[in-house]
């Protein structure tokens, strides 16, 4: 009789520690996925964050300075060559992103986008200004042309200033958010 309680007793010790020991090993797994998820997302927020002070530290250096001292009716006389890849970390994590909160995700959607669609109209400015200084120094048959350019240049340097400040202010939040 002894020897059968020892047993059972044995048995449902043993069980026990075994149903702990698992429930201790999931447990640590849990917490380590857990703090290993924290990093990854504090390693995408950085490098997000990163990307993101860099060309917006790039802009500084060679537009917005002349972009904030321009006056209504002049031209931007910056030249902004985008021709490369800005967003490759942004591009390589896209995926990434959406695991970010709500609120976060969308800013930084919204500072890539902005960031872009600032390119974009620095590229076609650029454009615009070498058609200009191409056209004014040919003889003086094209006036009119070059009339209808600097207007579309003034244009396109007033539509940039108002967009100018909508993405310094979506890049700052953004850059808050990340840090």
């Amino acid at each position: 009789m002894n020897a059968l309680a020892g047993t059972i007793l044995g048995a449902v010790v043993g069980g026990g520690c075994s149903i702990l020991a698992v429930r201790m090993t999931l447990y640590v797994e849990r917490k380590q996925r857990h703090i290993s998820d924290r990093r990854e997302k504090q390693a995408l927020t950085g490098g997000l964050a990163d990307e993101i002070d860099c060309l917006f530290g790039m802009y500084k250096q060679l537009v917005y300075e002349p972009l904030e001292a321009v006056n209504e009716g002049d031209i931007l006389w910056v030249r902004f060559y985008a021709r490369q890849r800005y967003f490759s970390f942004y591009e390589a994590r896209a995926g990434d992103v959406s695991g970010l909160s709500p609120e976060v995700r969308r800013s930084v959607i919204r500072a890539y986008s902005t960031a872009r669609s600032m390119l974009e109209g620095l590229a076609v400015h650029t454009s615009l200004l070498e058609k200009y200084e191409e056209i004014s120094q040919s003889a003086g048959k094209e006036e009119s042309t070059a009339d209808i350019l600097r207007q579309r240049l003034i244009t396109n340097t007033r539509q940039l200033r108002a967009f100018h400040g909508v993405m310094c202010a979506v890049t700052e939040q953004t850059l808050t958010q990340l840090r």
